[in-house]
């Protein structure tokens, strides 16, 4: 296997992908934590978009979706390349002012969706 193949293993079942873009897919599919986080946020994103009735969740999903794979792959550019130039130490600050970013991200549609269901 090359570097563009990926391996997943669920419990007995072993699925190989070779192609890089289709096993991100499914790993971010299978990945509980996004399905908690669509839950926990797609609502305040859909009040968002509601508006525009259906062509604001097509530009909500027409945007998100590269916009994850624009982050996944900076993220993990800059951590590849991040240790070498920065060390064990800059690269910790800044995995943790990312997630600091993330956090308020977060926070804020919370708040929105909370502020919403009051309303």
């Amino acid at each position: 296997m090359g570097l563009s193949s990926i391996l997943l293993k669920a419990s007995s079942y072993k699925i190989v992908v070779r192609d890089p873009f289709i096993g991100e897919i499914i790993i971010t599919a299978l990945n509980p934590l996004y399905i908690a986080w669509w839950i926990a946020f797609a609502p305040s994103f859909i009040s968002l978009a509601s508006p525009l009735g259906p062509l604001g969740l097509i530009v909500l999903l027409s945007a998100h979706c590269p916009l994850d794979a624009i982050w996944y792959s900076t993220t993990s550019a800059l951590a590849a390349k991040g240790r070498k130039v920065l060390g064990r130490k800059g690269l910790s600050a800044i995995t943790k002012a990312f997630g600091l970013i993330l956090f308020a991200f977060g926070a804020y549609f919370v708040v929105r969706l909370a502020l919403l269901l009051a309303s």
